[in-house]
């Protein structure tokens, strides 16, 4: 058996060289054409501009109005009689229970129609929000101190935490709950200019209540406006807005009528009006339920008429395809976007293709490398990040181009691309097919960073010609070996780290470090300070493995060296501090197996990649540094369970001052 050996007193940790939704599709709806039927004024939402119904929300009894457009998520119901002006649009398991008027297109992505369809011009009943007239005091430069019924206009009402307090009708400059505070209004009108709710906060009415709310109304999460006692309706309050914006929060509850019709009014995650509302624009996020309850059981109006007959428009069956990032399940699994890197909220991380967005040129004017490029790291979500402004000079401004695969030649995204020892430039990824592009400055020799979590990092310098574009070669990244070795230096008995075995046409080989008993490793971390390591997990990553291996190579090599073998030694340990490498304190013997079959007793260069060298020492030709030869050698038999070698090739046993000579001890 031939092996390879050779002897680390320090270890990098770094690299040895040795010389609409793809799983439905569009359902055509389901259309009768008839008289739109008279609506009911009774309304429990009504939009002016647009509605909008999040995933799982719910539309209790009551007619939806909307002057604009309705959309509803997935698995959204709406249980009464709807009346749209303008587009429907419906995503899967959405599902409208009562009959649908529209002026517009009706699109259907799966969406179930359980009433008829009337598809003609829409008169929807004009509903008018209360006036709000503006107390004397609030006049802009009037000099009044009361409002318009000749009552004091009072200062802010604040309660603390825990605080309850009863508030008669007047005039109020705010009305601020903090958590747990609860505010009783005892009934009329209020005219208040912010209200604003903190969580848990209840807002409670004890007799038929106007708040008009001039500047805004906000409310944190698990909120509660309700009658007290309970048995008052909900037409019992009604919050009348005079601004742009309201938001009841998450988990809350609110019985009241809403009328902002102004502005937009959101219902927030799982929370629940019992009640009505009106604004320009309305939103119910996820699983957020909006009802006339059960007062309108004696109002027929809240309740659509008969059907002629049912008209049902069912979900199409899916067409499960592979799993895309678009925010849907494509695979039909019940999972969306599920095992996908680099996707968030069904859009991709990675950076588009420059072709999709560059900017525009005149084809018969000249166009400068620097107006041509800017896009790339300008604008609100540029292709190459965090480039300091003003570091591309217009007359300097070059690109470099490149892509990035894995061992087996397939694109390799999310690859962070970046230049040594200049910030200035930021970053890029890799797209999703391997490519990235970068704006730097050229008549400069850079060196371009490849590195991604789970693979080797790599190098390559590139020399930049004046205003131009420079095509490197690819470059394959290693995924770091899964074999761990977990190494106890306090052990007794020697430890033994292994990479896994490789085999291309070659032939097979295993890397394999030994540690003695009593060696001390350090981590020496970037500021020259040291750091103890009781115990090493190593992983063992060779490069140079098939046809792609010289791509894989962690930097060029030196002119004078060819390529043969290279390994990547790893402690795990000491890439968690951000050490630069590992020093021992004794000698670390490394053998791999002679797979290319050289002469025993033949020396063999040996070089260590330190990745700072560039930084730290410009002028060198390169990051390789170079280490004492190691030595081919031979085991010829085995003695009382130690090994004879040949260390010179001439078939005979060398002798104890020649294994000395190479650090080989009976251990």
């Amino acid at each position: 058996m031939k092996h390879f050996r050779l002897v680390l007193s320090v270890l990098f940790p770094f690299i040895l060289f040795l010389s609409f939704n793809h799983c439905g599709g569009e359902n055509s709806p389901v259309v009768e054409t008839s008289e739109t039927p008279e609506p009911s004024v009774s309304y429990v939402l009504y939009g002016i501009e647009s509605v909008s119904l999040g995933s799982k929300s719910k539309i209790g009894l009551g007619s939806v109005f909307s002057q604009g457009s309705l959309s509803l998520d997935q698995e959204a119901q709406v249980l009464g009689n709807v009346l749209v002006g303008g587009d429907v649009s419906l995503n899967n398991l959405s599902h409208l229970q009562g009959n649908l008027s529209l002026g517009g297109q009706l699109q259907n992505a799966g969406g179930l129609i359980q009433g008829q369809v009337f598809n003609e011009s829409v008169n929807l009943p004009e509903v008018l929000a209360p006036v709000f007239d503006l107390p004397a005091c609030w006049v802009e430069n009037s000099s009044e101190t009361v409002n318009n019924q000749g009552e004091p206009c009072q200062e802010g009402i604040r309660l603390a935490s825990g605080q309850a307090l009863s508030l008669a009708a007047g005039t109020y400059d705010f009305i601020y709950l903090e958590s747990g505070a609860r505010l009783n209004l005892t009934g009329g009108d209020y005219e208040v200019g912010q209200v604003y709710l903190s969580q848990g906060a209840a807002l409670l009415y004890e007799s038929p209540t106007r708040l008009w709310v001039k500047d805004a109304f906000a409310s944190e999460a698990q909120v509660l406006i309700e009658a007290s006692p309970s048995s008052l309706a909900y037409g019992d309050l009604e919050i009348i807005g005079n601004f742009s914006q309201l938001r009841l929060g998450e988990e809350s509850y609110a019985k009241a009528k809403f009328y902002l019709d102004q502005g937009s009014l959101t219902l927030g995650r799982a929370s629940t009006v019992v009640g009505s509302v009106l604004a320009r624009e309305i939103f119910l996020e996820e699983e957020a339920i909006l009802s006339l309850g059960e007062e309108c059981a004696e109002d027929r109006s809240c309740v659509f008429p008969p059907n002629p007959g049912i008209i049902i428009s069912p979900p199409p069956e899916p067409e499960c395809v592979e799993e895309v990032c678009d925010g849907q399940d494509n695979d039909c699994d019940e999972a969306i976007d599920e095992d996908l890197e680099f996707c968030e909220n069904g859009q991709s991380t990675l950076p588009p293709d420059p072709l999709q967005v560059a900017s525009s040129v005149t084809p018969t004017a000249s166009t400068t490398p620097y107006a041509a490029t800017e896009f790339l790291y300008t604008g609100e979500n540029p292709i190459q990040t965090g480039v300091a402004l003003g570091t591309i000079e217009e007359k300097r401004a070059a690109v470099i181009r490149g892509q990035v695969l894995n061992l087996a030649s397939e694109a390799l995204p999310g690859v962070t691309v970046h230049i040594q020892g200049h910030p200035e430039y930021g970053q890029t990824l890799t797209r999703m097919d391997g490519w990235f592009d970068m704006v730097v400055n050229s008549g400069d020799v850079l060196t371009v960073l490849y590195e991604r979590e789970g693979y080797l990092s790599s190098q390559r310098r590139v020399p930049l010609p004046w205003q131009d574009y420079v095509v490197m070669e690819e470059v394959v990244l290693l995924e770091i070996d899964p074999q761990v070795s977990v190494v106890d230096l306090a052990s007794p008995e020697i430890e033994v780290a292994q990479g896994s075995p490789q085999t291309d046409a070659d032939g097979t080989r295993q890397a394999t470090v030994l540690f003695e008993p009593g060696t001390v490793a350090q981590a020496v971390l970037p500021d020259g300070s040291t750091q103890d390591l009781s115990n090493l997990t190593i992983r063992i990553t060779e490069a140079t493995v098939g046809e792609n291996g010289p791509k894989a190579m962690p930097a060029i090599l030196p002119s004078s060296s060819a390529y043969t073998y290279a390994v990547n030694l790893r402690v795990e340990e000491a890439e968690a501090l951000g050490a630069d490498h590992v020093t021992f304190s004794q000698p670390v013997p490394f053998y791999v197996d002679n797979f290319l079959n050289f002469a025993v007793g033949l020396k063999v260069p040996l070089g260590v990649l330190d990745p700072n060298r560039l930084e730290e020492e410009p002028c060198s030709p390169d990051n390789w540094v170079g280490e004492p030869d190691g030595r081919i050698i031979q085991v010829l038999s085995e003695t009382n369970g130690m090994a004879d070698l040949d260390l010179t090739g001439d078939g005979f046993i060398n002798g104890a001052s020649d294994l000395d000579e190479l650090n080989i001890d009976d251990a």
